[in-house]
């Protein structure tokens, strides 16, 4: 079985540290504490995954004192919680299968990496396969990781967005407002300055006196003019 300090990696994506008592999705970020006996029975269905596990060999291994006053629906409750501890943190897949009447086993299509912490002794003809497991496993985890700093920066961005939408380009949009509000009371007033000077000039021009063009009537002298008459 598992030491402490091994971790699961769930088809690329869920780490399942038992000793924490908890999974962990990769790519959602979510992480999701179990109850002891939950952990128990992903242990023991995660080291024997081509195995279909019965309900009494689950109750042995996750109640190993009290196997005999556990009840089957106290079993199919931790099997629920188990499912909606997955469910919770977006692993999709389905990850447990229900065999009728025989029990329970991990599906088929799901892959599992085991990660050790203490040096074990291993077969020399299964070493190069697990050797190449870890080297898969390390450029997922990288490849992971890259994803998330995109994430990342997607997020970045989206909050700059918002901070431009909410605060920056309203505020911008009042000081344009602001400066046309001045810029057209500076031309009205320029623009009152104009025709006041235009109009005292008028008023000046029609208050000059006129020059004295008066003309002396023409007076006729009939004694001036002396008609003789012949006789």
């Amino acid at each position: 079985m598992s030491n402490p300090g091994d971790k699961y990696i769930i088809d690329g994506m869920v780490v399942f540290d038992p000793e924490d008592k908890s999974i962990y999705n990769l790519l959602t970020h979510k992480k999701k504490k179990m109850h002891a006996t939950c952990t128990r029975c992903l242990i023991l269905m995660l080291e024997n995954p081509s195995r279909v596990i019965s309900q009494s060999e689950f109750l042995l291994f996750a109640w190993p004192d009290t196997h005999n006053d556990v009840s089957y629906n106290t079993f199919y409750q931790c099997i629920l919680n188990l499912r909606r501890s997955f469910s919770e943190i977006k692993y999709e897949p389905k990850l447990i299968i229900t065999v009728p009447r025989k029990g329970l086993c991990l599906s088929s299509s799901i892959d599992i990496v085991k990660t050790d912490t203490q040096t074990q002794a291993t077969d020399s003809s299964t070493q190069p396969k697990n050797q190449i497991q870890v080297e898969q496993n390390k450029e997922l985890l990288n490849t992971i990781s890259t994803m998330d700093i995109d994430a990342e920066d997607i997020q970045t961005i989206k909050k700059k967005y918002k901070v431009l939408m909410t605060y920056v380009l309203p505020a911008a949009m009042t000081l344009i407002l602001v400066l046309c509000i001045l810029l057209r009371r500076e031309l009205v007033h320029e623009s009152e300055l104009y025709i006041s000077s235009f109009n005292s000039d008028k008023t000046n021009v029609n208050s000059k006196p006129q020059s004295d063009c008066t003309m002396e009537p023409v007076t006729s002298n009939k004694d001036a003019v002396t008609f003789n008459k012949s006789d």
